[in-house]
Formats: structure tokens, sequence, C-alpha cells
């Protein structure tokens, strides 16, 4: 899923029913009978919850009974190994998602100068200073993303395109 709602203070004790809306474009080719809520947990993991789609409103919603503690929510679809790579710890403060990925990825950075996606033969194959990568007319694959902030900071990240 191509968007992720995240707090910067941790929901604690949460009970009730969360409503995920996306946009059809916002799939990054996942099907919508595959979709699942995606929860991080404040040790940064994250645990999926089988919700009810509803294809015409494009939303996807779970009711929480026993309560949950959280700090980010997406959808993503249910086989797959949802990971953001935050660095934010390190002083940086760059989250890339969704990761596997269809077609897109998206970057939160402040002043990015340049993200590049090299192969695993480090050959370079996008380069922009934009906050998302379209892949997809490539091939499925692993892939090297580097990004370069403002501040001289880089930081990599493993890519997987689906």
């Amino acid at each position: 899923m191509s968007r992720v709602f995240s707090s910067s203070a941790l929901l604690s004790g949460f009970s009730g029913t969360l409503v995920f809306s996306y946009g059809d474009g916002e799939l990054n080719g996942i099907s919508e009978s595959e979709l699942v809520f995606e929860l991080q947990a404040d040790d940064g993991s994250w645990t999926s919850y089988e919700g009810s789609v509803d294809a015409g409103e494009n939303t996807i919603s779970y009711t929480f009974n026993e309560a949950v503690t959280f700090k980010a929510v997406t959808a993503s679809a249910s086989e797959a190994r949802l990971t953001i790579e935050d660095i934010s710890s390190a002083g940086i403060g760059i989250l890339v998602y969704p990761n596997p990925t269809a077609n897109r990825i998206y970057i939160q950075a402040d002043n990015i100068i340049r993200a590049e996606l090299f192969d695993l033969m480090g050959r370079k194959v996008r380069s922009t200073n934009q906050d998302q990568i379209d892949l997809s007319d490539m091939q499925k694959g692993s892939f090297v993303l580097q990004i370069k902030t403002e501040n001289n900071k880089t930081q990599s990240f493993k890519i997987i395109k689906q």
C-alpha cells in the first residue's frame, strides 16, 4: 500500500473499529481480496489482521475487541512481508515504503538531495530527487536504494520488487 498513517506518540489501549481508506492507485498491484491491516508496534514490528474489505468504498476495516497498542497503520497483501525502513533513531529520519513493492516506492525524508536505485550488479537503474520512484516497468528482483540528504547523510535500503 502506498500510504502509512503514523503517530508521533504511541497509541495505547485502542479498542474499536479502524477503517483504512485507499485509492485504487495506491494498491501497488495488490488485489483487494488479499488486503490485510498492518499495525506497527513500538519496537517497529508489524502485525497483520484480516479485515473486511469493501471494494466499492475502497476501505478495509477491522474491529479490535481486545485493546491494541500501535504507532502506525497501513494495509498490505496478506502474504507480503511488510517492512518500512525507519532510521530516525540514527538522526536522519528517513522512511521508505512499501517494501516489497509492485509498482512504486515512497520516501519520507527532509531535504532529499538524491535517491539512487542500483541493481545487484551495482548498475544505477533510477535516480531522482523526488519523494517517490516508479518501478512499474522494471523486472522483479532485489535492488539497493541509496538516499543522500542535504546534511550529507547517506542511508542504503534493500528494495524488493514483486
